[in-house]
């Protein structure tokens, strides 16, 4: 990436609000593993990678939610902490399947998708 294109990027995620920035995770985690559902990841490592970074994002999620001076109610954060549970666990499921059914990552591609949604607040 051009040095002009990376400090946009960085500058593009300094100035987004908290709810932006969780939906860009989610949509680029979901994109990975959409390309791999889509058969265009090349290799075991990129399918790794896109599994890997997505268990990344939720990680982060659930992480947030569970802290103390997080100021959603207790329900969001149950909820938030529940569907991580879920993700995490399936990702983890895949990362350690030898041999991935992009069928079973379309949950994941799902769940991020509508979660990225209902953030922005454009619904799924």
């Amino acid at each position: 990436m051009y040095a002009g294109a990376q400090a946009y990027t960085r500058t593009a995620y300094t100035v987004s609000n908290p709810r932006d920035l969780e939906a860009q995770l989610l949509l680029k985690a979901a994109s990975g593993l959409q390309a791999v559902i889509d058969g265009k990841a090349a290799n075991a490592k990129q399918v790794l990678d896109a599994l890997n970074y997505n268990l990344r994002c939720w990680k982060i999620f659930t992480t947030a939610a569970a802290e103390p001076a997080n100021p959603q109610s207790d329900d969001v954060k149950q909820y938030v902490l529940n569907l991580g549970v879920f993700v995490m666990s399936h990702s983890l499921k895949q990362i350690s399947n030898t041999q991935v059914n992009p069928e079973d990552l379309k949950i994941l591609v799902k769940i991020n998708s509508e979660l990225a949604a209902g953030l922005r607040g454009s619904g799924a």
